[in-house]
């Protein structure tokens, strides 16, 4: 009796450690499921990261590769506003340049010519003068030539006058062409002439 008192106690116990050991073992299979679980989440996690990231890197390299096109699209078209600005500058200046070359081309011509006009200028004066002159000294033997051509046929005292005015060229003083300011003086008669 007393063996089969042990031997199920003995079983008894056995059952206990048997019921224990499949509560541990569905306990371990319980955390093993939620371990593969865990582990397969944590791989597509991953999995998802990594996408991401070699998303993220294509993106990048995306962006990179259009800010580097922008760059290089704004440094040749910087570059083509700077070349045109230059151009326009130069042209601007070539211009300026010209048209101050040709003011002064024109101020040289008109210095020239001034300077012929200031040279002409006192001999042109000077002719004038000399032959202001010499009209002025001519204008008297011309009248007196023209009044002794008309007078050639006249009468005596038409031959008067000629002999009064041809003795007032030939004298040294002569008292009508005298260079007085006034009305000028008659000539006297003959007897007159004859009392001097």
């Amino acid at each position: 009796d007393r063996l089969v008192e042990l031997s199920e106690r003995a079983n008894a116990r056995q059952q206990s450690q048997n019921e224990v050991i499949a509560r541990q073992s569905e306990n371990a299979t319980e955390l093993s499921r939620d371990f593969v679980a865990a582990e397969a989440h944590a791989r597509q996690e991953l999995l998802t990261l990594q996408q991401q990231v070699v998303d993220a890197e294509a993106t990048s390299r995306e962006d990179l590769q259009r800010i580097h096109e922008q760059i290089v699209q704004r440094d040749a078209d910087g570059r083509r506003e700077l070349d045109e600005m230059h151009r326009e500058a130069h042209t601007s200046i070539t211009a300026r340049t010209q048209a101050v070359d040709q003011q002064r081309d024109l101020m040289e011509r008109e210095r020239r010519q001034l300077a012929v006009e200031r040279a002409r200028a006192p001999i042109v004066a000077e002719a004038v003068k000399w032959v202001g002159g010499l009209i002025a000294c001519l204008a008297p033997l011309v009248v007196v030539v023209y009044l002794i051509w008309s007078l050639r046929s006249s009468s005596e005292s038409d031959s008067a006058v000629v002999e009064v005015l041809v003795e007032e060229l030939v004298a040294e003083r002569p008292r009508l062409l005298a260079g007085r300011r006034g009305p000028a003086a008659l000539p006297q008669p003959a007897a007159d002439r004859a009392d001097l």
